[in-house]
């Protein structure tokens, strides 16, 4: 990652490395924060490691990328990765506002409180367990990644 590809050179050598290293970044910190969190109860909870798989392997296929075929086989291993954050989010803010009759604070009243202000809570982390924006770290390391595509010198016709 540190040499750059044949005929890049300049800010755009040192932006798409900046980009992938940033994603290496949050890819390793998302997976420490997931395993301190023993995140895996459930098929449902093991998504994002596999997302981060993923997104690992779109990376490394960007670092190394000498063909338009391998960068748009990386493009979308990257969309699959928008989608897995995507549910991520879904599935927090949904459990978040299926506990909220579980919440001291609300338990009597819950049921009674309008869906927009139960979505709200759920949404907002007034309510539930879940971090409701944690998953698009996700989201935002494969916009990262699609970003180091753009203008990539394997991109060229060949």
């Amino acid at each position: 990652m540190d040499a750059p590809i044949e005929g890049e050179r300049g800010a755009a050598s040192v932006l798409r490395r900046a980009l992938l290293a940033l994603s290496a970044i949050a890819l390793a910190g998302t997976t420490v924060e997931l395993v301190i969190g023993r995140h895996w109860d459930g098929l449902t909870q093991v998504i994002p490691f596999a997302a981060i798989t993923v997104a690992s392997i779109a990376l490394s296929m960007i670092a190394t990328a000498r063909s338009r075929t391998s960068l748009r086989i990386a493009q979308g291993l990257c969309a699959v990765v928008l989608i897995a954050s995507a549910l991520g989010v879904w599935k927090h803010v949904a459990g978040n506002e299926e506990s909220g009759s579980l919440d001291q604070r609300f338990a009597a009243t819950w049921e009674s409180t309008p869906a927009p202000r139960r979505w709200w809570l759920a949404v907002s982390g007034g309510v539930g367990p879940a971090p409701p924006l944690a998953p698009g770290v996700l989201a935002e390391t494969a916009l990262m990644l699609l970003a180091a595509t753009l203008r990539h010198p394997a991109s060229r016709p060949e």
